[in-house]
């Protein structure tokens, strides 16, 4: 298998599994067990579920620049095991406390914000790789 071709499955891959964090965790899951476990009682929680998307998203257009920066300085795949590594680990923290009942809302919502922030941070990234994956 060609270089270039490795490459590429390796993006196609990366794209594939990345889909099932937001849909999984973004738009479903989490959404779910923020608003019927954490905050069952509260009348704001869609309110703060939002705030936490918009929360994260800002996060990441402060964050970008840098991130931007360090991948045009730094080898790509280091920036982008630095947005991906962090993220997996709240990921994996997110799966273990979301679904408890005497989870802190708050700490919940501060895990997602993070892991959130660095998901679209290494998206960002990985498609920056699209360029040198084209065809001439």
């Amino acid at each position: 298998m060609g270089q270039q071709r490795k490459k590429r499955w390796g993006y196609f891959l990366y794209d594939f599994a990345n889909s099932g964090y937001v849909v999984v965790f973004g738009t479903l899951l989490l959404p779910i067990a923020f608003k019927d476990r954490l905050l069952a009682e509260d009348p704001r929680a869609d309110f703060y579920w939002g705030a936490c998307i918009s929360a994260a998203v800002i996060a990441a257009a402060v964050l970008a620049p840098l991130v931007g920066y360090a991948a045009d300085r730094l080898r790509r795949r280091s920036v982008l095991a630095l947005c991906v590594g962090p993220a997996g680990v709240g990921m994996a923290s997110l799966a273990m406390i979301a679904g408890r009942e005497s989870a802190a809302p708050l700490l919940v919502a501060l895990l997602f914000v993070g892991t959130h922030s660095l998901y679209v941070l290494s998206v960002a990234v990985c498609d920056s790789y699209l360029s040198h994956l084209g065809e001439d």
